[in-house]
């Protein structure tokens, strides 16, 4: 019979801190504790805090798969904070809270036009919270016709 040892397997010292994490010492936050404790002045995560903490670098990427109306689009949207969602519904929305753009880092101030996630009763995407300015939409490659472009471009 072999001896065991407290910690020292690690299958089980792994699962026991995905089961109770307060009983590890060195308990580290992860990215999203770190951003939510960093940038109060928003009351969500933004790219402010990811710039305070250093990770800048981890801008969403977003293309634009396809002009559904003159104020829908979708996205295919890849970010390391919150995952990777293909063909997302966004929405055209005036902004109603201060906020940065997710793909350029730009200001939003209450009252820009932005397109958002679109949110159907508890189906809450995990990138709910973000916005991307309605010009920067418009800037992107689409594969559809040009007209489908225009039409967009003629409503904003």
């Amino acid at each position: 019979m072999q001896a065991t040892y407290p910690g020292k397997d690690v299958i089980e010292s792994a699962l026991m801190r995905l089961l109770d994490p307060s009983r590890t010492t060195g308990v580290c936050q992860t990215t999203m504790e770190r951003l939510r404790a960093s940038d109060t002045r928003v009351g969500t995560t933004t790219l402010a805090g990811a710039a305070r903490e250093g990770m800048g670098r981890f801008a969403a990427r977003v293309q634009l798969v396809e002009f559904l109306s003159s104020s829908t689009v979708s996205l295919s949207w890849s970010d390391p904070l919150v995952g990777h969602m293909a063909e997302q519904v966004w929405h055209s929305v005036t902004a109603r809270r201060r906020s940065l753009c997710a793909v350029t880092g730009a200001p939003i101030r209450p009252g820009d036009r932005v397109y958002q996630p679109r949110v159907r009763g508890r189906n809450v995407p995990c990138n709910s919270d973000r916005m991307i300015q309605a010009v920067v939409i418009h800037a992107l490659p689409c594969a559809t016709s040009a007209g489908e472009k225009a039409l967009l471009g003629a409503a904003g």
